[in-house]
């Protein structure tokens, strides 16, 4: 893993996102975009109550917010939570190369705040190897219990 260049975090403005974030300023990584999906009612990939929040943490906290509306991608229209999850994927990935293309390449990795949830950690470590960029989920398989210790140590309310 590299520091050198540009991160996007994967942020939706709840904790994990959150401290995901504070994790990765912590190990000096430049984190240059905030980004949010905003899954609509129902979504196996995306943290879904509150995301139009995240305008406002990205605004106090000083990181430009790249927010994506994955248009009619309704749980619905597909049988299998898997398809579906790889659905719900491509309009990030879309938005990552899209970054990709105006930082001329410069995007390093992409930061996430998974915790638990294998489903989710595997497909963007999969988008990650397709867009030949770096994960950085340092919450991945921690005890929740010593995350949330850590945050209110930190300082988080």
């Amino acid at each position: 893993m590299t520091d050198a260049g540009s991160w996007v975090a994967l942020f939706s403005g709840g904790k994990d996102s959150s401290w995901a974030l504070y994790r990765a300023l912590s190990e000096g990584l430049n984190v240059s975009h905030l980004l949010t999906v905003h899954p609509g009612e129902d979504s196996y990939m995306y943290h879904v109550p509150e995301t139009q929040l995240a305008s406002l943490a990205a605004e106090s906290i000083g990181i430009d917010l790249i927010e994506v509306d994955p248009g009619d991608l309704d749980a619905g229209d597909v049988d299998d939570a898997g398809a579906q999850g790889d659905r719900e994927l491509e309009p990030l990935e879309a938005a990552l190369v899209d970054l990709q293309s105006e930082l001329d390449g410069d995007l390093v990795g992409v930061t996430a705040g998974a915790v638990e949830s294998e489903f989710q950690t595997s497909r963007i470590r999969g988008m990650c190897d397709r867009l030949g960029i770096d994960l950085f989920a340092p919450l991945w398989g921690e005890d929740p219990r010593a995350l949330a210790e850590a945050m209110l140590d930190a300082g988080f309310e």
